[in-house]
């Protein structure tokens, strides 16, 4: 499935959510009494009992939700569906569920102050729930983070001694040489940086991951005392495609409008899908791209210019 999907649902007591989901993953936190269990109950009541229920539907996909056991064999039953699970459902966190939903043809809509290290999900689709209009009973998805223009969620500091990457391959070749007048350090993937932050307390960092994978740490990261920039731009990969260096007939559309090129059958996170595309669109030519090991034509001046701008 792929694309925005659009969803409003409410009952006779003229309670209202509307909402849109824009990737395979979306999670909704928030404390008691914001919501989250009054529109799980409700879509979990029709999906038992359909009209009888006193709620109505509109969605541009099957909405459904689930509880009980065997969550991962329950989703196997639906497809090009939007399925909803709420916080009370231990199986969310398992690696056995997050096996499970990956590469489907669903969107999936989790309740959860969890935080679901276990499946990958952007920055940008955490939400909480907030009342729209004076009566108090409509209700729309506000996101819980918001970056600059540069995709800095946090910059408390100008200057930083070093600088921390998630990769460890070719994106972390490109920022040693981009700030090499800098120690640039990897900390070998995104549940990795929190620690590498609280291990080195005498430095502070320039920290630079894939925000289209990065929500399970995103709140953990914030709360640290210490002082740092944290960028989260798409992936070293968008970052290049952003750049202009490389050009492809579609290029412009598709990141004008990812979500309409990103199908969750093929791409468990935006992430891959900006990997994969890059690597087609540069095949045999100058600046094919290969993930392993940075090409030495990424690393020229000009080149290395351009891609950082899209930092700086």
């Amino acid at each position: 499935m792929q694309g925005m999907k659009r969803v409003v649902v409410k009952n006779n007591r003229k309670i209202e959510f509307s909402f849109e989901l824009k990737r395979n993953i979306t999670i909704v936190r928030g404390d008691s009494a914001t919501g989250k269990s009054t529109l799980f109950r409700m879509v979990l009541d029709y999906t038992n009992n359909q009209e009888q229920s006193g709620v109505k539907i509109q969605s541009d996909a099957p909405l459904v939700a689930l509880s009980g056991r065997d969550l991962a064999e329950q989703v196997k039953r639906y497809t090009h569906s939007i399925i909803l699970i709420d916080e009370g459902d231990w199986e969310l966190a398992t690696p056995e569920f997050a096996s499970a939903i990956k590469n489907t043809d669903n969107y999936y809509l989790f309740f959860s102050r969890e935080y679901l290290a276990t499946i990958p999900y952007s920055v940008t689709e955490i939400y909480r729930i907030v009342p729209k209009g004076k009566s108090g009973k409509k209700h729309v998805f506000e996101p819980m983070y918001h970056a600059n223009e540069k995709h800095i969620y946090k910059d408390e500091k100008n200057s930083f001694d070093a600088v921390l990457t998630e990769d460890s391959k070719a994106g972390y070749e490109f920022f040693c040489s981009f700030f090499k007048e800098i120690s640039c350090q990897s900390a070998s993937g995104n549940s990795n940086i929190l620690s590498y932050i609280v291990n080195h307390p005498k430095k502070t960092f320039f920290v630079i991951a894939d925000g289209a994978a990065y929500g399970a740490y995103i709140e953990r990261t914030l709360a640290l005392t210490e002082k740092y920039v944290l960028c989260l731009p798409e992936s070293f990969e968008w970052l290049v495609l952003q750049s202009g260096i490389v050009s492809s007939q579609d290029l412009k559309e598709v990141l004008a409008s990812p979500i309409d090129h990103i199908d969750s059958r093929f791409y468990n996170s935006w992430e891959q899908f900006f990997t994969k595309y890059l690597m087609k669109i540069t095949k045999d030519t100058p600046l094919q791209y290969v993930k392993d090991k940075l090409n030495p034509n990424y690393t020229s001046k000009v080149n290395l210019q351009r891609i950082g701008e899209e930092i700086f």
